[in-house]
């Protein structure tokens, strides 16, 4: 009987050590091992739909990392880019503007002292003149038309017309030598008077003569 007893103690004791050694008893954590995996399921909700994302490291500390696996975008409306519209604005239009006279030519030579406020002009034509010269004129951008009258003579009358208003050009020839002459003969046999004016001194006034 105690041959029994001691064998039975020693096939326990083996026992005890093949499965200690086997690895059957409760396994101590290694050092510096403090993290275990477990597996949960988290439900995240976006808009209407719903997607599960599987879970894994969890900490002894109780913090958890969550990577998502094929999670769900949340649905979306589609959006249209409206194309760009081109609108055509035409401008209303407006009645042309009233032309002005821009200058008064004569003989083909601009008026040099024309100016748009100034209506009436004397030209001085050569003494001998017998004909007036041409006028010619220009005018700005807008409505209305220019009408011209030539002068009769070299002593005459031009006008241009735009638009209601009128520039005169009144030409006059100037007098010869000859022309003084004879209007000092005219007035000495004709007339009968004769105006002098002198500049001098006494002599000049007739001193010593025998009737000034």
């Amino acid at each position: 009987m105690n041959i029994i007893r001691q064998i039975s103690a020693v096939l326990v004791v083996c026992a005890l050590s093949v499965c200690l050694f086997a690895g059957c008893g409760p396994a101590e954590p290694l050092a510096g091992d403090e993290t275990t995996t477990a597996t949960d399921t988290v439900t995240t909700t976006l808009g209407d739909t719903s997607a599960s994302d599987s879970a894994s490291s969890f900490d002894t500390t109780g913090s958890q990392t969550v990577t998502p696996s094929n999670s769900a975008q949340p649905s979306q409306e589609a959006t249209t880019t409206p194309s760009a519209i081109t609108t055509t604005t035409t401008a209303p239009k407006t009645p042309g503007a009233t032309a002005d006279v821009s200058g008064i030519f004569i003989g083909g030579k601009a008026l040099s002292d024309f100016k748009v406020g100034t209506k009436n002009y004397t030209y001085y034509l050569d003494a001998g003149t017998t004909t007036a010269p041409q006028v010619t004129a220009s005018k700005t951008a807008g409505t209305g038309e220019i009408t011209i009258t030539q002068a009769a003579n070299a002593n005459g009358t031009a006008k241009v017309t735009l638009n209601g208003t009128t520039y005169t050009i009144q030409f006059v020839v100037r007098r010869s030598e000859m022309d003084r002459l004879n209007n000092t003969y005219y007035q000495l046999k004709v007339a009968k008077k004769l105006n002098v004016a002198y500049l001098g001194g006494s002599v000049t006034d007739g001193y010593g003569s025998t009737s000034k």
